[in-house]
């Protein structure tokens, strides 16, 4: 824009534009001031900067050099040659200046914001020199601000209290540092040593060097799980997306997952195999590698295929080992409510058994608890109580097996399936969340659904949560009809997957 100089840049429909700009920003009401002196053949850039505040048009002059203060309320990340080696960016005042900074690039994955980049070629800045320049939130929430190739950095009177995982990632060769006159409280955010010195996590930490990752297979929008290897073994691996500024908050709520599903051994929950990391920002946690990966996946892909799962040889056992696994999290003292159960969140091994995953938000319901509100969840499984804020216990869980039991009969998603080709958005999702909460919408399931598993499903998803079944009645229901089928397994329709008439059904 200025011929490899940088500008200042302003667009506003309040002032006329100073016309510095071409004219395509020109006719955008943009107003640019090319710093024309100072900037040329020469390995250093320094600025002088204030925030901006109400100015005439005459404060945007086309030129500026060097030596002027710039009224600004933004850095965008610098275009620079590649042979400039120090940037120095310095406030016009003995209080830190409150101007952000945004990147070049708004495609830029999660927290990156360079401060610098080049066009063409590799960057050379080894010295970043910061001074009066309020960072206090930059700090904590920025990944690859610096190059890596900075060797040199001061960040003086930045108003900075401390650091987050990611600021100072890629810095490998730094020589010179200098943080003064600052408020540093900690050399980094920091997780509760009472998470890192748990029982649990010390004695299941695993050698992070002998974790080895292969592909992606799930994507979620707090983490990412891999394929791995373990000592032979294959595993899968859990950890945080890396294209996610890493909170402690994220952290914590991470080992506290971790730390629950290391408590809980049954035959139909997923194994905890141990936790590795060599930084944090790595966490990593490891369980056993589930070879037909999701339930919604196994039902989709044999819909696909013309190969539909039948109640008698796969739907049934597999609605019993998710009841198996409520039933022994709802039995544990305390109480263990999943709140987030989903065919998603259900795995199956090679032989089509079901194993309960995903306890990032479940959470322990104590005897002397007699509140617990703010539910969470994917939105079509959550329970009306959820829904509407009201208190809830484990019989939240038993609604959302009772969508999930939709899910496994019509193989496909509930409310949003075949049956339902209306455009799906946010507005329709709210509509029908509505429609649930009051009772007034539940999942449907095919014709040739079985009267047992229609009676079954319409018991847990009663609108009152008392009038729900426990796990362990569900166990007991689906265990007899199991055992009904294989008795009479010659006669099918006059046993337990005898098909209701359509008068009788009436989950739609």
């Amino acid at each position: 824009m200025c011929y490899g100089v940088p500008s200042v840049q302003r667009r506003t429909d309040e002032l006329t534009p100073n016309g510095g700009c071409p004219s395509i920003y020109t006719a955008v009401n943009a107003s640019c001031s090319c710093l024309s002196s100072g900037y040329s053949d020469t390995d250093t850039w320094e600025f002088h900067v204030a925030l901006r505040s109400g100015e005439s048009n005459s404060s945007y002059p086309t030129t500026l050099t060097s030596s002027d203060v710039l009224a600004i309320d933004s850095i965008r990340t610098l275009l620079v040659p590649t042979n400039l080696t120090t940037l120095r960016i310095i406030g016009d005042s003995t209080y830190p200046q409150t101007v952000s900074f945004v990147p070049q690039d708004q495609a830029l994955p999660g927290s990156t914001l360079p401060i610098a980049a080049v066009e063409d070629g590799s960057i050379a800045i080894t010295t970043v020199h910061l001074e009066n320049i309020d960072m206090s939130s930059l700090t904590q929430s920025a990944s690859t601000f610096l190059p890596s190739t900075t060797l040199n950095i001061t960040l003086r009177n930045c108003n900075m209290i401390k650091f987050g995982f990611d600021f100072f990632e890629g810095l490998d060769s730094v020589q010179y540092l200098d943080m003064s006159s600052n408020h540093l409280t900690a050399a980094y955010v920091q997780v509760d040593p009472v998470f890192l010195n748990d029982p649990v996590i010390v004695t299941n930490r695993l050698d992070h060097k002998l974790l080895k990752l292969g592909r992606c297979i799930s994507k979620g929008g707090f983490g990412l799980v891999f394929i791995g290897e373990y000592k032979g073994r294959r595993v899968a691996v859990k950890k945080i997306r890396p294209d996610r500024s890493v909170t402690t908050a994220e952290i914590e709520l991470f080992l506290k997952e971790i730390i629950l599903m290391a408590v809980l051994y049954h035959p139909r929950i997923v194994e905890f195999i141990g936790v590795a990391w060599d930084n944090l920002r790595h966490l990593s946690a490891v369980t056993e590698y589930m070879d037909n990966g999701d339930l919604r996946e196994v039902l989709h892909g044999f819909k696909q295929k013309g190969e539909r799962l039948s109640w008698e040889s796969h739907k049934a056992s597999i609605s019993l080992h998710i009841a198996e696994a409520l039933l022994y999290l709802h039995s544990r003292k305390p109480k263990v409510i999943h709140r987030d159960l989903k065919s998603k969140n259900v795995l199956l091994n090679m032989y089509l058994e079901a194993k309960l995953s995903d306890f990032g938000i479940s959470r322990m319901r104590y005897l002397a608890e007699t509140h617990m509100t703010a539910g969470v969840g994917t939105s079509f499984w959550i329970a009306p109580e959820v829904l509407l804020g009201q208190d809830y216990n484990e019989a939240a869980d038993i609604f959302s097996f009772g969508v999930v039991l939709s899910e496994i009969d019509t193989d496909d998603y509930p409310y949003w399936n075949d049956e339902n080709t209306s455009n799906r958005g946010k507005i329709q999702e709210a509509e029908i969340l509505s429609l649930v909460a009051e009772g007034k919408l539940r999942p449907s399931f095919s014709d040739d659904c079985p009267k047992a598993i229609l009676n079954l499903a319409d018991c847990c998803l009663q609108q009152d949560p008392l009038d729900r079944p426990s796990a362990a009645e569900i166990v007991v229901i689906l265990e007899r009809m199991i055992h009904a089928s294989e008795r009479c397994s010659s006669s099918l329709h006059s046993g337990a997957w005898s098909v209701t008439s359509s008068g009788d059904q009436h989950m739609g």
